[in-house]
């Protein structure tokens, strides 16, 4: 109960600080970041692929409602959410703990920006791809996806070293 608790508490949290502080930063036109992906790269490993899905839609539809976007958040969010399983079985034994959060110190920090950059460009490709209305502008769409991602990773790895608990620092 503990674990639907945190994602729940996550879940609201991650939402109301990218919907009041977040959205209202964009540097250059370039440059937006996106923390409530946080919310899909914390899903607990057990999670049922399906769950994965849906729980991501529904951080990326509350996120479209919240901010007045016609469901671009929503899809990206959703292949994401589809993607994930297959990266999470690609970069992890089969030894790992069924009910481990794959944060900072699950399997250390290189291996969590690795995790977490291949989840946000994925996102972000297909967030400013939508946002372009397909691959118009490649260049500035590009450089937007690289930049948007730079700045999102940096500040989704800085927030899941501050939440991480006290027992998940403890083992390293």
């Amino acid at each position: 109960m503990d674990k639907y608790f945190r994602q729940i508490i996550l879940f609201i949290s991650v939402i109301i600080v990218q919907v009041i502080v977040f959205n209202n930063i964009s540097v250059s036109g370039y440059i937006n970041t996106y923390i409530y992906i946080l919310f899909i790269i914390l899903l607990p490993l057990n999670t049922a692929p399906w769950l994965q899905v849906f729980s991501s839609f529904a951080i990326g539809l509350t996120l479209d409602i919240l901010s007045g976007t016609i469901g671009m958040h929503a899809a990206a969010c959703t292949a994401t959410g589809f993607i994930r399983p297959f990266l999470i079985n690609t970069l992890i034994s089969k030894d790992a703990e069924p009910g481990a959060i794959p944060g900072v110190y699950f399997r250390g920090l290189g291996w969590f920006v690795t995790y977490s950059s291949i989840l946000i460009l994925i996102h972000h490709m297909i967030y400013f791809i939508i946002e372009k209305g397909g691959f118009i502008q490649f260049g500035s769409t590009f450089l937007k996806i690289l930049a948007s991602s730079f700045f999102s990773l940096t500040l989704i790895v800085m927030l899941a070293i501050l939440i991480s608990n006290k027992r998940d620092r403890a083992k390293y």
